[in-house]
């Protein structure tokens, strides 16, 4: 069985660009080789073994990829993976795919998956595109209440970053929203 997935793998591997980072070639592959009937928890398996050693952006860039595809079983997986590596800089990473989540209607996971980003961030302006996101994903479920307080977090924060802070040409800029 497994020799007949390897052979699968590389030929759907073959179909695809190029350019595209390995990781997203591989993932794209065994996701394929999944839909096969029978084979899925097997192809899984071996997806997920090829992904053990990349970094949480690799991870979150694949759930992206397979997000657009409609495979949110493994999306989920991608997420709990990605949440036990430390990257700081992977914040965009996080809030592209809670977008893609959000757009496709997936909006628990979406949230998650931005509340995930919120925890990581280590600069304001990162915060505040957090706060936007999980404003947006909880208008998006009907929590308007939530996503406004979120919204004006996001606005507050924006208004103290040091190009808004006031001075003598500025009058008002240390103005909050209440």
């Amino acid at each position: 069985m497994r020799a007949v997935l390897a052979k699968l793998g590389e030929e759907a591997v073959g179909g695809l660009k190029k350019d595209e980072p390995a990781i997203v070639r591989a993932m794209v592959a065994v996701s394929r080789v999944a839909s096969l009937q029978g084979a899925a928890q097997e192809a899984r398996e071996l997806g997920m073994k090829a992904v053990e050693d990349a970094s949480a952006a690799d991870l979150l860039g694949v759930a992206v990829t397979l997000a657009l595809q409609g495979e949110h079983d493994a999306v989920g997986e991608l997420v709990a993976r990605a949440s036990e590596k430390q990257s700081p800089g992977a914040i965009g990473a996080w809030l592209d795919l809670a977008a893609v989540l959000r757009v496709n209607g997936r909006l628990e996971l979406a949230l998650d998956v931005a509340e995930k980003a919120l925890a990581r961030v280590d600069a304001q302006h990162d915060n505040v595109q957090a706060l936007l996101e999980i404003a947006r994903t909880l208008a998006r479920q009907g929590d308007l209440h939530g996503a406004l307080e979120r919204a004006k977090k996001a606005l507050n924060l924006a208004l103290r970053a040091p190009e808004h802070e006031a001075g003598d040409d500025q009058p008002g800029a240390d103005a909050s929203i209440s």
